[in-house]
């Protein structure tokens, strides 16, 4: 059975080391925030609380040997105003890494679409930046 391409990117974040402490652009110590597979769910989260969200966004074109899945990750800060460069840093963080570190299970690729986008200000207060792939994927089916 294949696995999910966000199970996929959520082992290769956890083998880059991104899913752990980490000394942010001010020299602050941060912990890694807890992660979210296929849907945001924020009633799971304290307002002090930091997320991060993998999640498909749509099925790409292909046959049933390669696919290109569209798929998100998303940064959250707290619900809380000022924490905003938080959620900036670690998805720039977590896009260096993967821009040369793609490989994975079926992943064979990873196309970083635009840029960073957000911020976007949810309706609690908390604000997210999304970073936006395709992801070519091999079934490994002959």
């Amino acid at each position: 059975m294949i696995k999910a391409q966000e199970e996929s990117l959520l082992d290769l974040l956890s083998n880059s080391g991104l899913l752990t402490s980490f000394v942010d652009r001010d020299g602050v110590t941060q912990d890694a925030p807890p992660v979210q597979l296929y849907e945001f769910n924020e009633d799971e989260l304290a307002d002090t609380d930091r997320c991060l969200v993998i999640k498909n966004t749509g099925n790409g074109v292909g046959n049933y040997l390669l696919r290109t899945p569209s798929v998100s990750i998303m940064a959250f800060s707290r619900a809380r105003k000022g924490d905003i460069s938080y959620p900036r840093d670690y998805i720039e963080r977590i896009k260096d890494y993967i821009s040369t570190n793609f490989r994975i299970d079926c992943i064979i690729s990873a196309n970083i679409i635009g840029d960073v986008a957000g911020p976007y200000r949810l309706q609690s207060g908390r604000r997210y930046f999304e970073l936006n792939l395709n992801v070519i994927t091999d079934t490994g089916e002959v």
